[in-house]
């Protein structure tokens, strides 16, 4: 069996630490220690450096938009796999009038992982069961 990292729940995934880092410049500031400019140069003339990582294609109101779309259309019982996902998100883009930066126009499975994993509080997947006349009735009248 593949060995797992357990992260501990209060180490950082990223970065430095706060105060480390302060200790850091002003330690360089009075010509204590010294350090890789390369590393510690940003936050010595307080440039931010930003989010890590590719931007995301839709913004966070996009995707919320699109999350409450797929919550309500659960809530109506149209179970929706991953490629209808990606059809909605292209769908979504072509309507809006945004540019498609994606391969094929339609969104990969790795960025589905990322926006899966980005809204995991809020979209749960489920295998698809078939639901007895009495429960179609009462969510009918929802």
């Amino acid at each position: 069996m593949p060995r797992r990292h357990i992260r501990k729940p209060d180490s950082r995934k990223y970065g430095y630490d706060v105060a480390a880092m302060q200790a850091a410049i002003s330690d360089v500031n009075v010509k204590k220690l010294l350090f890789c400019i390369n590393s510690i140069e940003p936050h010595l003339n307080n440039i931010s450096t930003g989010k890590v990582g590719r931007p995301s294609v839709l913004t966070h109101a996009e995707e919320s938009l699109i999350v409450h779309s797929l919550q309500k259309l659960g809530d109506w019982g149209f179970g929706l796999d991953r490629p209808a996902v990606q059809s909605i998100v292209q769908e979504y883009l072509i309507n809006a009038g945004k540019s498609n930066p994606f391969k094929h126009g339609k969104p990969g499975i790795e960025w589905l992982y990322g926006f899966e994993g980005r809204w995991r509080n809020e979209l749960t997947q489920h295998i698809g069961q078939p639901l007895p006349a009495s429960q179609a009735a009462t969510h009918a009248t929802k």
